[in-house]
């Protein structure tokens, strides 16, 4: 069966080009970016422009990233010892979305977005009620638009608040590493990581499951990229 990304429109794809050109620290043609319809060509189009790719032996990107990474921590005096299987939740009483914030600081690495929480799911709704509750007024009821207005800005102020949850694929500071290190590839590559064509692989599948709800482990080179290439096939 075929699969996909699940990338509904244009501003998705848009966005998954700004990661990909800045987790690999390369600018994309338009006539490159056209062109692309699974993601294999994607990472054809990687192994073109990315250079020695498979060639040069250097050190593991994740396990310079790990080490990157414990540095960081250890910047924020934890007393935990450090292990790739130590659990990142816990690991402090920073809260996921100023620990990420913190450690990406002090790593110059760029770190994935952290899971939105309760608060956060609850924003999100609050602040979809209130559009639809704003277009119900200006036809029903004029003088309730203060209503809609509150909505909104309780679900502004959930979102600020929201604490961030660490996304189920960086569950250990190992898990972690492996997911920075494909996020900052190159990054790496140039400081003197690896670059066989596993590790570019690899490095694409992490920075696409950014933006995707599908398994990492179902991301292969024939995956479209768009629901709707899907829904025609």
């Amino acid at each position: 069966m075929m699969n996909t990304l699940g990338l509904d429109d244009d501003l998705d794809t848009v966005e998954v080009v700004i990661n990909l050109e800045t987790s690999f620290t390369i600018r994309f043609a338009d006539a490159e970016v056209g062109a692309w319809r699974t993601v294999g060509d994607i990472y054809s189009t990687l192994r073109s422009r990315v250079s020695n790719s498979g060639k040069r032996a250097g050190r593991c990107a994740t396990a310079m990233t790990f080490h990157r990474l414990r540095r960081a921590l250890s910047d924020l005096s934890i007393d935990t010892r450090l292990r790739p299987d130590t659990l990142v939740k816990g690991i402090t009483t920073l809260t996921t979305k100023a620990l990420f914030k913190q450690i990406s600081a002090s790593s110059g690495l760029r770190l994935p977005r952290p899971r939105v929480a309760l608060w956060g799911t609850l924003g999100a709704w609050s602040i979809l009620a209130s559009f639809v509750g704003l277009a119900t007024t200006a036809v029903f009821a004029p003088h309730w638009w203060l209503v809609p207005m509150l909505a909104a800005a309780l679900g502004i102020m959930l979102h600020q608040l929201d604490p961030g949850e660490v996304p189920p694929d960086c569950q250990t500071l190992g898990d972690l590493s492996r997911k920075v290190a494909g996020l900052n590839f190159g990054k790496l590559s140039n400081e003197g990581a690896e670059l066989h064509d596993k590790d570019l692989w690899n490095a694409l599948v992490e920075v696409l499951s950014e933006d995707t709800f599908l398994p990492k482990l179902e991301i292969r080179p024939e995956t479209l990229l768009l629901q709707k290439q899907l829904r025609s096939a």
